[in-house]
Formats: structure tokens, C-alpha cells, sequence
């Protein structure tokens, strides 16, 4: 059968009009796309900017307590020694005892 005049504009103007739709759902598919990876992005660096400032809050927080605690050890095995020394007693007899006093 062969198609009629009609027929074939009718077809041809089917054709565009799919071609033209396919463009504006392209256009329209890629658009949200392009706005929730932005989105997406600008959570994601806002967690991560947050998680990194509680790691390094944690770490400062940590490295504050450990010095503190290594400087009260020290001053502890400090105050001992010169105790020791200024009390009549042997230093060389305290020599063990510093260890276990540094070590808490």
C-alpha cells in the first residue's frame, strides 16, 4: 500500500514533533541534574566541613590532656626527687621508684 500525501506529512510532522520533545525533555532531564549534584555537593561539603572540625576539635582536646597529664607526671617525679634529695634521703635508691612514678 502506498502511503498518501497526507499521510507522509503527517508522518514527517509526527517525526519533528518526536525530535523536538526529545530535545526539551534532554533539556529538562539535564537541568535537574546539573541542580541536585549542586545541592548534593553543598551538603556534602558542609558535613564534611563539620565532621572535619570535630576531629580536629577531638584531637586538639586530646593533645591538651596528654600534655597536662605528661607535665603533672613530670613535676610529680620532679617534686619527689628533690624531696628525696633535700630530705636526706639516697637518690640513687629513687632511680627505680621513677618509672612507676611516670607511669602513673
Amino acid at each position: 500500500m502506498i502511503p498518501s500525501r497526507g499521510e507522509a506529512i503527517l508522518k514527517c510532522y509526527t517525526k519533528e514533533t518526536q525530535q523536538q520533545f526529545v530535545g526539551v525533555i534532554r533539556g529538562i532531564i539535564e537541568s535537574s541534574l546539573t541542580q541536585a549534584l549542586a545541592m548534593s555537593q553543598k551538603q556534602m561539603d558542609g558535613w564534611m566541613k563539620g565532621a572535619l572540625d570535630g576531629a580536629i576539635r577531638n584531637a586538639q582536646g586530646a593533645l591538651v590532656a596528654v600534655t597536662r597529664n605528661f607535665w603533672f607526671k613530670l613535676l610529680g617525679a620532679w617534686s619527689y626527687l628533690l624531696w628525696s634529695v633535700f630530705a636526706g634521703g639516697a637518690p640513687l635508691r629513687l632511680w627505680p621508684v621513677i618509672p612507676r612514678i611516670l607511669a602513673g
